[in-house]
């Protein structure tokens, strides 16, 4: 968990590490290709993405939401531009997949254990529906909730952060819930 009053991150079994400020997204990933997560975050008011032991890289401007995609097997930094529903991902492409008011979910679908390019996926909070590129449309999730992208056992790639009540919910076919946070914290 990233606690953004305090720029903290919570990391189940090892404690809590400061890494970031207030405002700033959280966006953990494995920049270098090496294996290893490095803890990230991206800054709205700047446009920039802050990678602990990696450096910091300008890439975005205000009102762009911080998507991290892999590609080559690393993670770089990509921003999503709400205004005209499309992907800026640096050094790769630009793709329009989605509008306005969509959080971007890139990922591997349907298997996240499967090597291969990342999918281009968006959320619509508004109805709850998921919009993967080459797969068929479906509706999971309440306002309010947040949706996850990665691998969540089993090779499944979604779930869902309900902040009210600090309940991971994991789509395996049918629904796992676990408590873990609480109201509040973001996701991660």
């Amino acid at each position: 968990m990233f606690r953004p009053s305090n720029g903290t991150w919570y990391i189940h079994g090892l404690g809590a590490i400061q890494f970031g400020q207030a405002g700033d997204v959280p966006m953990p990933g494995d920049y270098t290709g090496q294996g290893q997560v490095q803890l990230a975050v991206f800054r709205p008011s700047n446009g920039t993405w802050y990678i602990r032991g990696v450096g910091t890289i300008p890439y975005g401007q205000c009102g762009d939401l911080p998507v991290s995609f892999t590609h080559a097997n690393r993670q770089i930094p990509a921003v999503f531009r709400p205004s005209n529903g499309t992907w800026y991902i640096r050094g790769v492409e630009v793709s329009q997949f989605g509008q306005a008011g969509d959080i971007p979910l890139p990922g591997r679908f349907p298997d996240p254990r499967v090597p291969g390019p990342e999918q281009l996926a968006v959320y619509r909070p508004s109805t709850g529906t998921w919009f993967i590129q080459g797969v068929e449309q479906f509706t999971w999730g309440q306002p309010g909730d947040v949706p996850l992208v990665g691998n969540f056992g089993d090779g499944h790639p979604i779930a869902i952060f309900r902040p009210t009540y600090g309940m991971w919910l994991i789509w395996t076919g049918t629904v796992y819930g676990h408590v873990y946070g609480m109201s509040g914290d973001i996701p991660v």
